[in-house]
């Protein structure tokens, strides 16, 4: 059975390692039977060793964003919105069932999402996850409660438990974990996929964007505004927003269809008008069409002929300039 070993190099990240093992430890008791096949599984760990380690199920096909560029060399074109959806979909089946248990994440993002052939894997329940019931206690920042915590914990909270790309404003105010921020990180990394762009960030124009260059469904971008949207209207776990997913996917979704700011005229003309009105419009726009061609021509033969008039003027103002020289040798030489 091929493994995956994450080693702790560093004795100061010792707590960190600590973290991960009790965080997916708390996962495995509470899960039982029902271990959820879309979190990665850790097999065993020696944290007593000379150089501590984690063992971990072997993820050989690398993280979503290799997996993304395998599907678009497969299908020779971008993802739509169908083909993402059920990415999105696993995702929140992985934060349903950490959230049922009690765990937030707090650091969602496509590097921490493993593929094992279609089946994606949330990854790296660290030092960025947190116990709901604990963090409530002992997370807010304070003069009085900011003794309460580990060297580790501190570290982490001004260090901001998250990638700052995908954390949602409560959490970089220093909020206590909650599900929603989770959440909001799917909603981003939703936005990023729709576009093929995990660079960008979620502007204020987005929902916009995903209309007009992109063509999403409407159905997709409400579901998006709820994840990032005001916190109190989002889902209030992975669970509800699985439920919500589950219910587009079965639901027929109709893209957007964007029609040009200003259609050609030609189009708009009826081809089965032969009325006299009909034959007149037509000769009208054909007059036109030639009009516009004799006005570029006319507008290319200015432009040569003001071309041409720079030339002579420089090559009269060189030409004089060369003969003013002479002149003065020659005064120069008498």
């Amino acid at each position: 059975l091929p493994l995956a070993i994450k080693f702790c190099l560093d004795p100061s990240m010792l707590r960190a390692l600590q973290l991960e093992r009790d965080n997916l430890e708390r996962l495995m008791k509470a899960g039982g039977e029902t271990w959820s096949k879309r979190i990665v599984r850790l097999y065993g760990y020696d944290l007593n060793y000379r150089t501590p380690y984690l063992v971990y199920e072997y993820i050989p096909s690398g993280d979503l964003l290799q997996h993304l560029g395998r599907m678009q060399r497969k299908l020779g074109h971008a993802l739509s919105p169908a083909e993402i959806l059920p990415i999105i979909t696993q995702i929140a089946e992985a934060l349903a069932f950490a959230h049922q248990h009690g765990l937030v994440h707090r650091d969602l993002k496509p590097a921490n999402i493993l593929v094992d052939g279609d089946t994606l894997k949330l990854a790296d329940f660290g030092l960025g996850s947190a116990n709901v019931t604990r963090a409530i206690q002992a997370s807010r920042i304070g003069a009085t409660t900011i003794s309460l915590l580990t060297a580790i914990d501190q570290a982490s909270l001004f260090r901001g438990a998250g990638t700052p790309l995908y954390m949602s404003p409560e959490q970089r105010r220093g909020a206590n974990p909650d599900p929603r921020h989770d959440l909001y990180s799917l909603g981003v990394i939703w936005f990023q996929l729709l576009i093929g762009d995990t660079t960008r960030e979620l502007h204020a124009g987005w929902a916009k964007e995903l209309v007009v260059r992109h063509h999403v469904p409407r159905e997709h971008i409400d579901l998006i505004e709820q994840c990032v949207g005001w916190f109190d209207e989002r889902p209030k776990d992975g669970g509800e927003l699985l439920k919500l997913l589950q219910a587009l996917s079965v639901s027929p979704s109709q893209p957007i269809t964007v029609l040009p700011a200003q259609p050609a005229r030609r189009k708009m003309m009826r081809p089965q008008d032969t009325s006299p009105m009909g034959e007149r419009n037509d000769r009208l726009i054909t007059r036109l069409q030639q009009l516009q061609q004799q006005h570029e021509k006319l507008a290319q033969a200015k432009a040569k002929a003001a071309q041409s008039r720079r030339t002579l003027l420089f090559v009269f103002a060189a030409a004089f300039g060369f003969l003013l020289l002479a002149g003065l040798g020659i005064a120069l030489v008498f």
